[in-house]
């Protein structure tokens, strides 16, 4: 009982003293953690883009076609999983 009204009391005092602090705002840092997925998600749209025009243009084999689509399609996948 003591221990949670230990955790009450610093807290509060915490919140109170006016400067920024871990409760009030999150540190500098995780900003660049949330902005790597967001970098990740704009890189494969434009990846995706390359694919389609590789596919209308028919510059690359069929088979370098496909192991970039396969790649994309992949990279579309990861970048799900790390918005999720």
């Amino acid at each position: 009982m003591l221990f949670v009204l230990a955790v009450i009391v610093l807290s509060v005092a915490m919140v109170s003293m006016g400067r920024p602090t871990l409760f009030d705002r999150p540190l500098a840092w995780i900003v660049l953690v949330f902005l790597v997925p967001t970098l990740g998600a704009i890189a494969t749209m434009g990846a995706a883009i390359y694919a389609g025009h590789a596919w209308i243009d028919t510059d690359w084999s069929v088979a370098v076609r496909c192991h970039y689509s396969a790649v994309v399609i992949a990279t579309a996948v990861l970048d799900w999983l790390l918005q999720y």
